[in-house]
C-alpha cells in the first residue's frame, strides 16, 4: 500500500471520529461536567452537516468537469436539506433522519461519479465510513 492511499485512509477514519463524540460523552460524563449533552450532540450533528455539504460541494464541481447531465440537481439538494434541519431542531427523530438520509444519498452520488474509476478501494474506504457515521447517530 502506497503512502498516500495509508494517509487517505488514515484522515478518513480520523474524520469519523467527531460522530461519536456525542455519544461518547453521554456514557463518560454522567454528571454534566465537560459540556451539557445537547450541546454535544448540536456539534456531532453540525459537524454531520459540515461534511455532507462539503461533499456536496465536491460532487457539484465533478458534476461541472464531466458535464454530466442528469445529477446536476441532487448535489444542491443536500445541502438544503440540512438546513431544513436546523430550522427543525426541536424534531430529533426528523434532524436524525434527514442527517443519515444524506450521508447516504452524498454516497449514492459518489459512487455513480466513480462508477467508471477502478479504485475499489476507495469505494469500500467511502461506504464504510458512511456506514459508521450514520450508525454514531443510532447509538
Amino acid at each position: 500500500m502506497n503512502q498516500s492511499k495509508k494517509r487517505i485512509i488514515s484522515v478518513t477514519y480520523a474524520g469519523i471520529l467527531p460522530f461519536y463524540l456525542s455519544p461518547m460523552s453521554h456514557y463518560l460524563d454522567n454528571n454534566g461536567t465537560i459540556l451539557i449533552f445537547s450541546e454535544i450532540e448540536t456539534i456531532s450533528s453540525l459537524y454531520a452537516a459540515l461534511i455532507v455539504c462539503f461533499l456536496s460541494g465536491m460532487q457539484w464541481q465533478k458534476l461541472i468537469e464531466i458535464n454530466m447531465k442528469g445529477y446536476f440537481f441532487f448535489t444542491p439538494i443536500i445541502p438544503l436539506f440540512l438546513v431544513s434541519t436546523h430550522n427543525l431542531n426541536d424534531n430529533e427523530i426528523y434532524s436524525t433522519f434527514v442527517l443519515i438520509f444524506s450521508l447516504f444519498l452524498s454516497l449514492l452520488i459518489d459512487l455513480r461519479l466513480s462508477q467508471k474509476k477502478s479504485d475499489k478501494w476507495f469505494k469500500k474506504l467511502r461506504i464504510n465510513a458512511t456506514v459508521l457515521a450514520s450508525f454514531s447517530f443510532l447509538i
